[in-house]
This record gives structure tokens, C-alpha cells and sequence, in this order.
């Protein structure tokens, strides 16, 4: 059996509940060679140190000491980026590592790509999204230098990689357009869900269970927005038309999350305390049971670069549990729900998503069979083996085996 070391560089504050930590663990979990990984993330590290029952024999170590949250403060780089880099080699060279496997287009990502150079190790950057910037990290001040920084890196890091991962043939295509590299570098890993957390079959009694902690009652329509609270989620038009529905309405809105509009969910909330109810932010772990409990899944995108070319594993965990989802006609998340799998309506449109609620209401007897569909698609097109056989097949081959 083969075996290789390699090294996950991991940057930012990396919570579960943005999917790549689980992403990657089911596609290296079923992997049919031995992989050792080290990562630079604590959460990572400090949830897989043992052998899987799966086979795969974990061996990863302790998180590099020094954190990108811990250098915010002006000129602090000019002491980070030494030192990071320093510590990359140790633990490379200490470690034998075979390949260096960084995300996204930052600062760590970049001195990673320097330290493979140094110790001549393939590798690897996987991008979970090529937008220079979105709607959520647009301020008043700084929006045109980090569209800069990250064009930059983007195209360093496309460029001076062994391999480009995405997700989406969309993102591929853009990255070719874009910053002029061969399309024989990149290679596409589909986002993926986790089957077997994610079945409703197993979830039964938490339905009643839940709703009745929560004062429902059996007729109400419950709707669901699990994410980043933001306006690139819609959240804003969410909560205004929950708060518009008539007092007759049995539909209902949970959300759970966090973001920069969180004082904005929270005052809806106290304003409409029997129609919307936040959770807070919920680990992935128990996502299914608050899946389970609800009856629709939202997902309003405006019609943006990102928007179009990932697709998010939210939208894979609720049509593997059988949901209704109504989501907005972009090709990011078209690709995946069709009409045949959920209820399409145009981005940005405000009163599209009002009428769409107030007919999913009405109707929502009829429409629920599209949720059986829409895991049976799941099922079908996005296997995690097949995807783990692609990245057991790309190490090996990068690293000679």
C-alpha cells in the first residue's frame, strides 16, 4: 500500500461550518492509500489524531504555533512571513513531506508555494472560489486593495502551482479565461456530502421533537436558512417577508448562523418572536437534525461571479436530506437544482422570493415530492469515492508513485 506525507496549509479562522474541513476529511478518509496529513489547523488537528475505522491511518501532528489572526496589526507581515516560512521548512523537511496542499488565495497560501520551491516538493492549490471580492467583504474603505491583492495572488499562486483544484467546470473555465494557464493543470474535485450524516431515515424523531421545542405544530410550513448571515445570502429580503406575512401565515423561519448581519436577525427576531427564530451558529453534526425538523431550505443568491461558479455544500446537505429547496436561478446552484429537484426563482428579486413563499405555503403538499428527488440525484452524481479516487489518483502521480 503507498503512503505519502502531506502537508494541508489551512489559513484564516477555519470553523466547520463552512464545509471544506469535512469536504476534505470524507475525500482523503476514502482514499485508498495511506496518507499522513499535516495540517496547520487546530480544528483539523485536533479531531482526526487517531486511525479511522475506515483504515485510513491519521497522523497529524500538532498546529503550527503561529496564527494569521495573532498578526492583524500593521507591520506585523514583516514578522509573520519569516517566521511562518522558517516553520513550514522545519516541519517539511523534519517530517519528509511529499506534498504541500494549501486553499484559497492568502498570505499563507503564497509562502507555502515559496517553501515547496525551496524543499522541491510538488504543489498543490485548491480554490473554493475565484470572485476577487463579494458583497460580504466589500467596505467602506480598502475594497480596490483587496481586489488588487487578490487578483495578484490568484494569479501567482494559479500560475506557479503543480496542480489547480476547483470545484465546478464553471470555476475552471474562468481560471483559464482569466489568467491564461493550461487547462491540463487544473483538475476538478466536486464538492461532496457526507450520505450517511446526512439521511433523513436516520432523523425520524427529531422531527416531533424539535418543532415542539420550538412551539410549532403539526401544519406549520417551516423554513430554513442555515449560513452566512449576509446579503450575499439574501438574509436582508429573508427577514423583511417573513416580517411581512400576514398574521394567518403558518410559515415560519429559522435561521442559523453567523455574520456581519447578526444584530440585524436578532432585532427581526424580537420585533416577530412568533415568526422567526434564530439558533445561532450550529456545528455540521447536528445540522442534520435541524434539517430534519424543517420543511424548506432557502438559498437567494443574487446573480454574482461566485455565485455562478461554486456551488455550496449546503445546498448538497439539504437535498440529501429530502428537502424542499428554493433557490435562486444561478448556475451555481442551477447546475445542481433544476426544476425537477426544487423551485427556481430569479436572483434578487425580491417579490419573486415573497410570492415563492407565500406559494410553497399553499402548496407545499405537492411540492415536497421534489425533495425525494433531489436526493436521489445526490446520490447518484456526487459519489464522495469517486472524488476521493481522483485525489488518491493526483498524489500518487505527483509524487511519483
Amino acid at each position: 500500500m503507498n503512503t505519502l506525507k502531506i502537508l494541508q496549509v489551512i489559513g484564516g479562522i477555519y470553523k466547520s461550518s463552512c464545509g471544506k474541513r469535512t469536504r476534505f476529511e470524507q475525500l482523503i478518509s476514502q482514499t485508498k492509500s495511506r496518507h499522513f496529513v499535516y495540517s496547520t489547523c487546530k480544528e483539523l488537528s485536533n479531531t482526526y489524531c487517531r486511525e479511522m475505522e475506515w483504515g485510513v491511518n491519521w497522523c497529524i501532528r500538532e498546529p503550527l504555533t503561529l496564527r494569521v489572526t495573532a498578526f492583524i496589526k500593521k507591520g506585523a507581515l514583516l514578522v509573520f512571513i519569516p517566521l511562518f516560512f522558517l516553520e513550514l521548512i522545519i516541519v517539511a523537511i523534519k517530517n519528509k513531506i511529499s506534498i504541500i496542499h494549501a486553499h484559497n488565495a492568502d498570505i499563507l497560501s503564497i509562502i507555502s508555494m515559496y517553501v515547496a520551491r525551496f524543499i522541491r516538493k510538488p504543489f498543490i492549490i485548491e480554490f473554493h472560489g475565484l470572485s476577487l471580492i463579494s458583497p460580504s467583504l466589500v467596505t467602506k474603505r480598502g475594497a480596490e486593495k483587496v481586489i488588487r491583492r487578490s487578483r495578484w495572488m490568484h494569479k501567482k499562486l494559479a500560475r506557479s502551482s503543480d496542480v489547480v483544484i476547483v470545484q465546478t467546470s464553471e470555476m475552471k473555465k474562468s481560471l483559464i479565461a482569466t489568467y491564461h494557464i493550461s487547462g491540463e493543470k487544473i483538475t476538478i474535485l466536486e464538492n461532496i456530502v457526507d450520505l450517511t450524516l446526512f439521511n433523513p431515515q436516520k432523523y425520524l424523531s427529531c422531527r416531533d421533537a424539535c418543532r415542539s421545542k420550538w412551539g410549532y405544530e403539526d401544519g406549520d410550513i417551516i423554513f430554513l436558512y442555515a449560513g452566512f448571515l449576509d446579503t450575499f445570502n439574501g438574509v436582508s429580503d429573508i427577514l423583511n417577508i417573513f416580517s411581512e406575512l400576514l398574521p394567518t401565515s403558518r410559515a415560519y423561519l429559522i435561521i442559523a448562523g453567523n455574520g456581519y448581519l447578526k444584530q440585524q436577525v436578532l432585532d427581526k427576531e424580537s420585533e416577530n418572536i412568533e415568526r422567526i427564530n434564530y439558533l445561532g451558529t450550529i456545528e455540521k453534526k447536528n445540522m442534520p437534525e435541524i434539517y430534519a425538523a424543517t420543511d424548506v431550505v432557502l438559498l437567494a443568491r443574487p446573480d454574482y461571479p461566485e455565485t455562478r461558479e461554486a456551488t455550496p455544500i449546503k445546498l448538497l446537505e439539504a437535498m440529501a436530506m429530502e428537502k424542499l429547496v428554493v433557490c435562486s436561478d444561478v448556475k451555481g446552484l442551477t447546475r445542481i437544482c433544476d426544476k425537477d429537484t426544487g423551485v427556481i426563482i430569479p436572483p434578487g428579486n425580491y417579490d419573486a422570493l415573497k410570492e415563492t413563499v407565500e406559494r410553497v405555503e399553499m402548496d407545499f403538499a405537492s411540492l415536497k415530492a421534489l425533495g425525494k428527488k433531489g436526493r436521489e440525484k445526490i446520490i447518484k452524481h456526487f459519489s464522495s469515492r469517486d472524488e476521493s479516487a481522483k485525489l488518491d489518483d493526483l498524489y500518487l502521480t505527483l509524487a511519483g508513485r
